[in-house]
């Protein structure tokens, strides 16, 4: 009986899961369940899915609290760190950064360059918001 009530508690806390810390450069990591930290920029861990820029920009406003889309430097962390924030999946991401009237700037994941798209077209979002 020890040994259920032993293994029970070890489950529970492995559930709960915690946060971890790490250093990158001069900014700190912090890993929580649902944001990572960078500085002071927190990004959700998570895509807000494939739509054009325009639906891409609400998406994230519709979060609230100061969600938004990404700068184009703010991007270029956010690949540079893209192994320790975790989730993506897909290649190219919206910037809030705007090309013309017509397009806006995305980064690609696999290669970390930075083009102008056109803002119909569908691409990744991860929400960002400075703290």
């Amino acid at each position: 009986m020890k040994y259920l009530y032993l293994l029970a508690i070890v489950a529970l806390l492995g559930a709960c899961g915690s946060d971890s810390t790490d250093t990158i450069g001069n900014s700190t990591v912090t890993i929580g369940n649902s944001t990572v930290t960078i500085g002071n920029l927190e990004v959700m861990t998570k895509n807000l899915g494939l739509m054009n820029w325009e639906d891409a920009k609400k998406a994230c406003a519709d979060l609230g609290d100061g969600w938004r889309l990404p700068t184009k430097d703010e991007l270029n962390i956010l690949y540079h760190n893209k192994d320790k924030i975790g989730g993506f999946t897909l290649v190219n991401y919206w910037s809030s950064k705007v090309g013309d009237l017509s397009t806006s700037w995305i980064q690609n994941f696999d290669k970390g360059s930075q083009v102008g798209n056109l803002n119909s077209d569908t691409n990744s979002v991860r929400a960002v918001r400075s703290i």
